[in-house]
């Protein structure tokens, strides 16, 4: 029985395990200590932000988005996690990662190229980041939306609808 009102796309293998640590218990002494193992969800490289992405797919197809806008840093899971989504739903995704061009095509930079994610590189501070990210996404947004594309903003913490 689904007891959450909102649609959900099912990615993960939920629910995921707990792991005892003993050895943190014992150097503790006490109490039992476990580890939820979300890494093992089954999704891409799992993680925390499957969870959302089962609620956030759903919004994305009810609002006919052609494109999906979100940011994170150069090796972001949730961006290499949304870009899978987005690529298995036939919308197309741009990423605003945080950083600068690794020298080697590697880890979550090179799943986001072979996804087939636009991405762009912005290299500022985290506090300009945080300060201007929001700002920054609208604004490619409106590019977008000029073009008669529905897009939509999305973060790891926040959804924006861009119309």
């Amino acid at each position: 029985m689904n007891i959450i009102p909102f649609p959900r796309s099912r990615l993960g293998l939920f629910p995921t395990p707990l792991q005892e640590m003993r050895r943190l218990t014992k150097k503790l002494g006490g109490p039992r200590l476990f580890i939820k193992r979300d890494d093992l969800n089954g999704f891409l490289l799992g993680g925390n932000k499957t969870r959302k992405l089962e609620f956030l797919i759903p919004d994305i197809i009810e609002k006919d988005s052609d494109i999906v806008i979100t940011t994170g840093g150069v090796q972001s899971n949730w961006a290499a996690q949304l870009a899978a989504i987005a690529r298995n739903i036939n919308v197309e995704v741009l990423l605003v990662l945080r950083g600068v061009k690794p020298k080697n095509l590697q880890g979550n930079y090179l799943l986001d190229k072979i996804l087939g994610a636009e991405i762009k590189l912005i290299d500022i501070s985290i506090d300009d980041y945080k300060q201007n990210i929001n700002g920054i996404m609208e604004e490619m947004a409106e590019d977008y939306k000029k073009k008669g594309e529905e897009t939509l903003c999305v973060t790891p913490r926040r959804v924006h609808p861009y119309r």
